[in-house]
């Protein structure tokens, strides 16, 4: 199914890892669509993937000047893509590729979206930051209760889906708070959701852009709650 696939990148400051995971992928999924969504990186990761892209068709750059936003950079891609299924992770290996086989396995399997999940047996969080593999456990545990979700990573930001899908559904919000948002709308739309578990490990080279101080941890840690809070009001008011 590689041919009906596009893959989104979303990039700021990945010098060291975007040339070996677009390699990867070239190789491995030979005939899908690279979108690489840059946020006119400060080290030119733009420029990297704009030399590829010059010799290579399925790969395509979209540089963003004056912006620096998770969510919108996959609206973009997502926006693009050509494909039938739209594919996205981090370009740092920490999601690891090899896991696409099976998310877009699901989907040939009449889901709509799969979900890479660290939560379910045979995943796990491995991360070198204990704080924020406890706090995303934590959060998962609550939206999970809170909201009546099947699903066990609510926050897992490796998702497969059929771009129909988001003819219904626009992501929203601004950091990773947007897949509870996503999943949620998708349960409650009656879209079929499969997870696949995987081992989120360390990233491989360069730096970790979540919750770098405490300050931005606590400010995109309130995010979440902030959405949990809103999408629980929706579900009373909506009579779910």
């Amino acid at each position: 199914m590689t041919g009906s696939l596009s893959i989104i990148l979303p990039t700021y400051n990945e010098r060291e890892n975007i040339c070996e995971m677009i390699e990867y992928l070239r190789k491995n999924f030979d005939l899908a669509e690279i979108i690489v969504v840059d946020d006119n990186s400060p080290d030119r990761t733009w420029q990297l993937v704009k030399s590829k892209a010059a010799n290579d068709s399925h790969i395509k750059l979209i540089r963003r000047s004056g912006k620096r936003n998770l969510v919108s950079s996959l609206r973009e891609g997502i926006c693009i893509a050509s494909r039938d299924v739209v594919v996205w992770l981090d370009c740092d290996f920490s999601m690891p590729p090899e896991i696409i086989s099976k998310l877009v396995e699901a989907i040939d399997n009449h889901y709509d979206i799969a979900v890479g999940s660290r939560y379910i047996k045979d995943g796990n969080d491995a991360r070198d930051s204990i704080r924020r593999v406890l706090t995303s456990r934590l959060i998962n545990k609550f939206a999970k209760w809170l909201l009546r979700s099947s699903i066990y990573d609510l926050t897992s930001g490796f998702i497969a889906s059929r771009k129909h899908v988001f003819r219904s559904i626009i992501l929203d919000g601004c950091y990773g708070e947007y897949c509870i948002d996503f999943i949620l709308r998708a349960e409650r739309a009656g879209f079929k959701i499969k997870e696949i578990p995987y081992v989120c490990i360390p990233r491989l080279k360069g730096k970790t852009k979540t919750a770098s101080n405490s300050l931005v941890f606590m400010a995109k840690g309130s995010n979440y709650v902030i959405k949990i809070i809103s999408l629980i009001n929706a579900k009373l008011n909506d009579g779910y």
